[in-house]
């Protein structure tokens, strides 16, 4: 987040590496996820809905409240979630310089980041590269799971994201 600020004001920045981000911000999130759980059967349509209406009653709150540090909801002081539910896209649009964005395509995070390159084009911007890692979750790891629901196999795969985002560095100077 604090990157992608950086990489669209600061003209000493030469490249920005964005992993794992949202660029609409965190409040979307919750609300995605209630609508997968809703299509794959988790929940009924409806507790999906109820959910979502306390997330905007959280939201609107958090939002009525921004600066307040001391009360906590998410996990997180109202400032803390009003800072982490920026969006990011515009910053991320700005960015004069190569951008590599790497996500997990398990994550929540991943359905705005495979926007990313029509908001590019869109905008007449080239400098995205796109490095989706299937199969991953948020923090690059591949899991399967047995019939059960239990852990069967966990590939971490951060060295292999390193490994491609310094290579990307060195291709892009």
């Amino acid at each position: 987040k604090v990157v992608s600020k950086l990489g669209a004001i600061n003209k000493n920045v030469t490249h920005v590496i964005y992993l794992s981000g949202n660029p609409f911000g965190r409040f979307d999130q919750g609300i995605r996820q209630q609508r997968r759980y809703a299509l794959q059967g988790k929940v009924s349509s409806e507790a999906a809905q109820r959910r979502i209406d306390s997330l905007y009653d959280i939201m609107r709150d958090v939002y009525a409240n921004r600066n307040d540090d001391n009360n906590r909801r998410l996990g997180d002081s109202y400032k803390s979630i009003v800072s982490f539910s920026e969006p990011l896209l515009p910053y991320l649009l700005r960015i004069p310089v190569p951008l590599f964005v790497g996500y997990g395509t398990d994550d929540i995070t991943s359905d705005f980041c495979d926007l990313l390159p029509l908001e590019f084009t869109r905008n007449g911007k080239n400098n995205l590269t796109l490095a989706p890692y299937l199969d991953c979750d948020h923090n690059f790891n591949r899991i399967k799971y047995d019939e059960q629901g239990k852990e069967a196999f966990r590939e971490e795969l951060w060295d292999r994201v390193a490994n491609d985002f310094f290579n990307w560095l060195a291709r892009s100077r």
